[in-house]
């Protein structure tokens, strides 16, 4: 298997900013680009096992938003990946001195909601079409829904970086990359609560006015047609 290596286009170059921290859209690319080779390599030293074809698809996205955080925390020494798996956000702001001592003395329970912020990070394969066939690791641009839905747990989530993913040359790779800061309770949907003994966890999705405001806060996509004119388009 050959490490293709994919050209971006950078859509928008500001900087995306939570409180007095920023980062640039190249640090972004950078960590964008570094994921992707982990994923390629990961499948590489398998030999005949693809290992993409058997993976459940949930744990799948959760693998590639993992990624680029702990990626993108190496990159910027302001931020620390959030130790609790159930914690907000995802990447934590330690910009002041203020925030960095803050940090050092906290539980757990503190970085349940960390107080001085930071930003999620969530990914997305992107729904597929109703009447659809998809196999498991197909190239799925041309057979989603136009309005990615990312997930989360509560509608106070903001200082989003959204990331969409898709298999490209059999292989999951993060396509494009969105952000906003100005998320509100009203751009989530109420919280679905799972019934009876299910194993799911409580989520809610975008509504598509919050949709519209990740698709206008796009910084970056691969620079192939499909994914651009995908969303362009209205």
């Amino acid at each position: 298997m050959k490490l293709v290596i994919m050209q971006y286009k950078i859509l928008s170059n500001s900087n995306i900013s939570q409180s007095d921290l920023e980062i640039d859209v190249n640090t972004l690319l950078e960590s964008v680009k570094s994921v992707n080779k982990k994923l390629i390599h990961l499948n590489m030293k398998l030999g005949g096992v693809n290992l993409y074809e058997v993976t459940d698809f949930r744990v799948l996205s959760g693998v590639v938003g993992e990624l680029f955080a702990e990626d993108l925390a190496l990159k910027n020494t302001s931020l620390k990946k959030n130790s609790n798996l159930n914690g907000y956000p995802d990447l934590l702001n330690l910009f002041t001195n203020g925030s960095s001592t803050y940090y050092s003395k906290c539980s757990q329970s503190d970085l349940l909601k960390y107080k001085y912020g930071g930003f999620e990070v969530k990914n997305s394969f992107g729904s597929k079409k109703t009447g659809s066939t998809i196999m498991g690791n197909d190239t799925r641009i041309k057979n989603i829904n136009k309005k990615i839905d990312w997930k989360a747990h509560h509608r106070e989530t903001n200082n989003l970086i959204a990331l969409f993913s898709d298999f490209v040359n059999g292989n999951p790779m993060i396509v494009a990359l969105f952000y906003s800061n100005n998320l509100s309770v009203e751009d989530w949907r109420k919280v679905s609560v799972p019934k009876g003994n299910s194993a799911m966890t409580s989520f809610t999705t975008l509504t598509s006015i919050g949709y519209n405001k990740l698709k206008s806060g796009i910084k970056l996509c691969l620079n192939l047609e499909d994914y651009l004119s995908f969303f362009e388009s209205k």
